[in-house]
């Protein structure tokens, strides 16, 4: 995340966030003791797809039972997906064919 400018930035979703939810993020990456709270309940029948970025490794994250987790730090994005998915829309991104 860049904070660098008036408006943060998502560098590697290339989005521009809103300043409330980038103090949201800000909070989740410099408590890392706290991050597992925005976990939700499990649920298998749960998938948000696309390519997420962890705000504190700034690395793609991985998605499994319901669950948008850090492939680094492992911490839970659950809780913010709502707010990127629907107010934070990132550029798509060229898939590679599966190996």
């Amino acid at each position: 995340m860049d904070e660098s400018s008036e408006i943060p930035r998502c560098i590697p979703g290339d989005m521009d966030l809103a300043p409330a939810f980038a103090a949201v993020l800000r909070h989740w990456v410099d408590h890392p003791e706290s991050r597992e709270s925005n976990a939700r309940g499990p649920s298998p029948d749960r998938f948000y797809g696309d390519t997420w970025f962890c705000p504190a490794c700034g690395v793609p994250t991985t998605e499994a039972d319901g669950h948008v987790r850090c492939t680094c730090c492992h911490g839970p994005l659950d809780g913010f997906m709502w707010d990127l998915i629907e107010k934070h829309p990132h550029k798509l991104i060229e898939r590679m064919p599966p190996s």
